[in-house]
């Protein structure tokens, strides 16, 4: 690869930085492991399709498959019994439905959570939204759609649109509940050092997501 000459480096924040720099160039080949010693040794289900270079890092991978943002578990019913976030009917359903069929909720993977929802009716076409996590978030109305927005990403969280709500049906205290997930999955990482002397004066490990996309 050929570099500018003037060669302009910058951050995030459109700050240049100061040379020296140092480049890293990386080659990879990704192969199922199937064993793996305390000496250290790794076994592989099938040979590698290139020689690896003395000083080669190995790293382990988790598949997590398709991933998309949702919105889940969509139910509503007469009143607020418990205050809480219910995972099912606590109450009688009510007489209107959030149309999710016709108009699902729209949802961005930058502004999506885990969460779970609550909107709660306090007139006929007006509402306060509260999260699980995050305490009252906003208040809407069924004549406009309800965006939320996630202050992290600027993004809303979720849309629904004015007319999954209908024209009438909704009363005082009733609620809807839904929950809501990321294009994501939650991982844990866990570092087992053996026993004994160090050996490394700098010892560190590096996370990294990636991933494609089909939109």
């Amino acid at each position: 690869a050929t570099l500018a000459d003037p060669l302009v480096v910058q951050d995030t924040s459109a700050q240049a930085l100061v040379a020296p720099f140092e480049l890293t160039h990386r080659v990879e080949t990704m192969a199922l492991c199937n064993d793996v010693s305390l000496d250290g040794t790794l076994g592989l289900a099938l040979p590698l399709d290139r020689d690896i270079p003395e000083g080669g890092i190995v790293s382990s991978a988790i598949a997590l498959g398709d991933v998309q943002a949702r919105a889940s578990n969509l139910f509503s019913q007469t009143t607020d019994v418990s205050g809480q976030f219910p995972d099912s009917l606590s109450a009688d359903p009510t007489n209107a439905r959030v149309n999710d069929l016709d108009y699902p909720f729209l949802m961005d993977s930058r502004g999506a959570v885990k969460d779970k929802w609550k909107i709660k009716f306090k007139s006929v076409t007006a509402f306060d939204v509260f999260s699980e996590r995050r305490g009252a978030v906003i208040s809407g109305s069924i004549i406009e759609d309800l965006s939320p927005i996630n202050p992290v990403s600027g993004v809303p969280y979720f849309t629904i649109r004015q007319e999954a709500w209908g024209s009438s049906g909704w009363s005082t205290g009733n609620i809807v509940r839904f929950d809501t997930a990321p294009a994501a999955a939650p991982v844990w990482a866990m570092r087992s050092i053996q026993p004994g002397p160090t050996a490394l004066e700098v010892d560190s490990f590096s996370l990294q997501a990636r991933g494609d996309t089909d939109q």
